[in-house]
């Protein structure tokens, strides 16, 4: 459970400073808890959407 609050925790904070929409929806990838949605744009007009999180199977 630590190695996963701690991937999910630096990739948070790394998101800010994300200099492309692959570099940040990498980073969304990694961050489990809560569930949360992210759009993702860049300077040379890329536009991304990444669902991150574990969703609980219903």
């Amino acid at each position: 459970m630590e190695d996963v609050l701690w991937k999910t925790l630096s990739s948070f904070f790394k998101l800010p400073v994300a200099h492309s929409v692959k570099e940040g929806m990498e980073l969304a990838a990694n961050i489990d808890i809560p569930s949360l949605n992210w759009v993702f744009s860049d300077k040379e007009g890329n536009i991304g959407f990444k669902m991150s999180g574990i969703i609980p199977r219903r």
